[in-house]
């Protein structure tokens, strides 16, 4: 109660508790001293569906004595221990000083121990079968959770990233989107575990915040800005097929993935079958977006079919000159062959 800043709470507690208590006895009194109008069968007079009636049968002695029992512990407590407000209770107990005497026992008892490692130095402590032991319960209880178990290489998992510990007990740390220039920060992160030893290149040292920035990706060669250079969207490139799924197709170019959709396989919904596709199959497609973000290429069939159907419309007629589509790619092929 001392963390208020008005007295007005402190007397609200108080009284809300005492007035509570005293409520309580005041309905059991009224209850046993009021009597109820009754008839000589000691009913109510109240009936129910015709024929079941309320009898005026008083509460059982033990019930009484139990609530009377349940009011007096009530008062002996708000006595003895702090209960009313800011009053601390003629025991004087509080929860914060009961953990402090249980600190204060512990420390004694550990007090001898740790006062003959204080005069001990560190080549001996490392000598000492004790003191190791110690040292090791201390460390697997409090470090290894973020230090690994071997007190090296990768600390612990954020969803911001990598913790890795350093020397001179230094953390650093590699973001999600600094681990693999090929795999998305949360497909990357799963390849690491605690403990493990990490290679990476410092990026930023920001000695106000004490962080300093690591970054795994660094070390290698970006290969998709590599892949996708000289790429423009809207042009035609031509792509291997590497894997057939139920979804499309995943395809590479200059060593970059990306995935044909289905519904990018054909402008024909009936060509639109992964199945029909072949692993090592060269297939021209047409690029719709390069997003450096998600290091992914836009490609489909379908935009490049479109384009150059009306491409051909535009250079050799429409179907409202009276050709037919047919004739207007056939002129196309031809033009093609020549």
């Amino acid at each position: 109660m001392s963390d208020f800043t008005s007295e007005f709470w402190h007397f609200y507690v108080a009284g809300l508790t005492l007035v509570s208590i005293i409520a309580c006895l005041i309905l059991l009194w009224i209850s046993g001293t009021t009597k109820a109008a009754t008839h000589a069968d000691n009913t109510t007079g109240h009936v129910w569906d015709g024929d079941l009636a309320e009898m005026n049968n008083p509460l059982p002695r033990w019930w009484v004595y139990l609530f009377i029992i349940t009011v007096v512990f009530a008062l002996a407590y708000g006595v003895l221990y702090p209960t009313f407000g800011k009053y601390q209770g003629v025991l004087g107990w509080s929860s914060q000083g009961q953990h402090t005497a249980e600190v204060k026992k512990v420390q004694e008892a550990i007090a001898p121990i740790y006062a003959k490692f204080n005069e001990m130095k560190p080549e001996q402590l490392a000598g000492d079968a004790q003191a190791m032991a110690v040292g090791e319960r201390l460390f697997m209880n409090y470090c290894a959770q973020c230090h690994g178990s071997d007190a090296r290489g990768a600390k612990s998992f954020t969803e911001f990233g990598l913790f890795i510990g350093l020397d001179n007990d230094i953390d650093g740390m590699v973001h999600l989107s600094d681990l693999s220039w090929d795999q998305r920060g949360e497909e990357a992160i799963a390849n690491y575990r605690k403990g493990d030893t990490v290679t990476a290149s410092v990026t930023e040292v920001d000695v106000e915040k004490e962080r300093i920035s690591l970054s795994v990706k660094a070390l290698g060669e970006d290969t998709f800005t590599d892949a996708v250079d000289g790429v423009k969207r809207g042009g035609i490139i031509s792509v291997v097929v590497t894997a057939i799924e139920e979804g499309g197709v995943e395809v590479e170019y200059n060593g970059a993935k990306s995935f044909i959709r289905r519904s990018d396989l054909s402008r024909e919904r009936a060509d639109q079958r992964p199945e029909r596709f072949s692993v090592g199959d060269k297939i021209d497609v047409r690029v719709t977006n390069i997003d450096p973000k998600t290091r992914r290429m836009g490609l489909s069939i379908k935009a490049r079919e479109i384009a150059e159907e009306k491409e051909a419309v535009e250079q050799y007629g429409s179907s409202d000159s009276g050709a037919s589509l047919g004739d207007i790619l056939g002129a196309a092929l031809k033009a093609d062959k020549k």
